[in-house]
């Protein structure tokens, strides 16, 4: 059984038997899914209308299903982590229990927690997230949704420390894997997510072939698939690629393109995105719009618990004013508060002390 049959056998059953209520669980999450992008909270509101429904009508596993639906919501439609992390802790506690024996969720229960850690301080909670993968990678199939998410978190967990070959590794494993997928919808869907994660590899290795060949490969499933944040990035890295190329006419149709791709969507784009946009604007003299494109990853970032990735991009900006001349103290002492609600800042600070001693 996969991870939705028991979802799917039970929507029927209920439409079979004329219960619109017990059908209307099946409908709710599909809902949702469509808005993740448009208007991530409508679709929050969509997981929490299926959540009542299901605990009125007494159906603890679709209780638990929308529970699991409302963490990832949050981890990957508003990237919003404030309370995130007991939410998930609560959802793995509650799926060892008997009741849920043989619960088709449950290792993305478990995900969502790894999910979870990345997203606050992946160095400071870097024994959970070992202990984790380890677990779900002895209990994941070796085919199907679970190992494809798993591949994902493991590619991400390398590229947090800087461990871009093995990050790469994971990238070329769950290509491999969609190669030989016999559902030919779930392959694309995964590959989008694969080839935007090797784009960022390229980037940060600085290999122009890598990262063209992902950035062509990814735009072409993106567009298969619909995925619309994933198809703006692509084209921000094929708009960086081109100006790189002294190609500024191309570059600027690919740049146009994303950005007003993006101005219609409300979920944030990845933290990659902003390295291409940033990277386009330098290159082609506008070092002003990326102070712009830092400042608004700033704000999208403030109060939302992603206490690492609002420190990487505090350096990230910090490193740009130097380039400009114009650091301040007040960037640095910025910086460094950031650093202070990590687990481990010694590690961050480490980086801002290169910044300032060049």
């Amino acid at each position: 059984m996969s991870a939705w049959d028991w979802f799917d056998e039970y929507e029927w059953r209920a439409r079979g038997a004329g219960d619109p209520e017990r059908a209307l669980l099946g409908e709710l999450h599909r809902d949702a899914y469509h808005f993740r992008e448009s208007d991530p909270d409508r679709a929050l509101a969509l997981v929490a209308r299926g959540r009542a429904l299901a605990e009125r009508l007494g159906e603890p596993w679709w209780v638990l299903y929308y529970d699991q639906q409302r963490v990832h919501a949050l981890l990957h439609f508003k990237q919003d982590y404030r309370g995130v992390l007991e939410l998930a802790v609560a959802n793995t506690l509650e799926v060892r229990k008997p009741a849920y024996a043989g619960f088709p969720r449950r290792l993305l229960i478990h995900g969502d927690l790894v999910s979870a850690y990345l997203g606050i301080d992946p160095l400071g909670h870097a024994a959970a997230i070992r202990a984790a993968l380890d677990y779900l990678d002895a209990e994941t199939p070796a085919e199907g949704d679970d190992r494809y998410l798993l591949l994902g978190s493991q590619r991400q967990f390398a590229l947090e420390r800087g461990r871009l070959d093995e990050a790469e590794d994971y990238s070329r494993r769950s290509l491999a894997l969609a190669a030989g997928d016999p559902d030919g919808g779930r392959a694309s869907h995964f590959s989008v997510f694969t080839y935007s994660g090797l784009c960022e590899v390229g980037w940060r290795k600085g290999d122009r072939e890598l990262l063209a060949a992902a950035a062509l490969a990814g735009e072409e499933a993106a567009r298969v698939v619909g995925h619309q944040v994933e198809l703006a990035g692509f084209w921000l890295w094929l708009a960086l690629l081109y100006r790189q190329e002294g190609d500024a006419g191309r570059a600027g149709q690919f740049y146009r393109q994303a950005a007003r791709r993006l101005a219609g969507l409300r979920m944030p784009r990845d933290p990659s995105l902003r390295d291409a946009e940033c990277a386009y604007h330098e290159l082609a003299g506008r070092p002003e719009l990326a102070l712009a494109a830092r400042d608004d990853e700033l704000a999208e970032l403030a109060g939302r618990g992603r206490s690492a990735q609002e420190f990487a991009c505090l350096l990230k900006r910090a490193w740009l004013l130097r380039r400009l001349g114009r650091l301040g103290e007040a960037d640095l002492d910025r910086a460094r508060g950031a650093a202070a609600r990590l687990r481990e800042p010694s590690r961050y600070l480490e980086e801002l002390k290169k910044l300032v001693e060049g």
